[in-house]
């Protein structure tokens, strides 16, 4: 645990929020993955390792949106951000977001486009789906693919994404695509990629592979095994989540703000202190 006073304060020696706390947490995450594709390239180059593909799976999207009115030092963590990727993209990693509960619409927004007469094409028609309205890419690739099969390869049309390849070029354009990893129900997941790697169609189908393989070691779940070791490794132990609970309240009252038990909290702790934890063994 690291406690850093100065890290809880923005310039002007207010506390930071939330969001600005979960997006240098995320940073931490990819900085620390490209650290690790960079080690392993470096020995396998050296020779002292098997020369085999990297692959690096970061839990969530990759598009990500740095608000100044919403993030200290906004530009500071895009660049830290984008600085990471950019040490993947050199270790030669292919690298993916794995997004387990999508309700994006992206392709049914297209479809959408497709299906205007062109005279029809215009602002106020573009800003709800139609007649399919409220349906998910999930639902309908629900419908489209089979266990383990993916779709095609999509680039989102966004300004964001345009901000992407425009500052750092082509090979950071996030591209994304749609993979059933369910057995006997249909499960969709949606996998976003750099363009680094959407080019390369061997790699795209060796993390298919990888990912519908990952899925199937946890039988039902349907999740990356990976992620699930790697989610238990960073559990939080209830004498250390006493301790954050104790070095947050005193930073509080330092603020003369009344710390608050949220009984609602209260509740789900009780509730989840009864539960078994279950833990993947050989």
């Amino acid at each position: 645990m690291i406690f850093i006073e100065d890290l809880l304060e923005d310039q002007d020696g207010r506390l930071i929020n939330s969001q600005t706390v979960n997006t240098r947490r995320m940073n931490a995450e990819v900085q620390l993955l490209a650290k690790r594709a960079w080690a392993l390239d470096q020995t396998m180059q050296a020779g002292t390792e098997v020369n085999a593909p990297i692959f690096t799976i970061h839990d969530g999207n990759l598009l990500k949106f740095f608000s100044p009115t919403e993030l200290v030092d906004a530009w500071q963590l895009e660049r830290d951000y984008f600085s990471a990727l950019q040490k993947l993209r050199e270790s030669n990693a292919c690298l993916a977001g794995y997004i387990d509960r999508t309700s994006s619409n992206s392709v049914i927004s297209l479809l959408h486009l497709l299906n205007l007469p062109l005279e029809e094409v215009n602002d106020a028609n573009l800003k709800t789906n139609g007649q399919i309205e409220g349906v998910s890419d999930a639902q309908l690739f629900a419908k489209v693919l089979q266990s383990g099969e993916r779709s095609a390869i999509f680039a989102q049309s966004s300004p964001q994404n345009k901000d992407y390849k425009d500052k750092y070029g082509v090979d950071y354009e996030i591209a994304f695509f749609y993979i059933n990893v369910g057995d006997i129900r249909p499960h969709i997941v949606r996998v976003e990629i750099p363009m680094w790697v959407g080019r390369h169609k061997e790699s795209v189908n060796q993390l298919h592979a990888l990912l519908v393989a990952q899925c199937a070691i946890q039988g039902r779940e349907r999740y990356p095994y990976a992620l699930t070791r790697a989610d238990e490794l960073a559990y939080i132990k209830p004498t250390e989540r006493h301790q954050l609970d104790e070095l947050i309240r005193v930073e509080l009252m330092k603020q003369q703000m009344m710390p608050e038990r949220s009984t609602k909290l209260e509740s789900k702790g009780m509730a989840r202190s009864t539960r078994r934890r279950h833990i993947l063994g050989n």
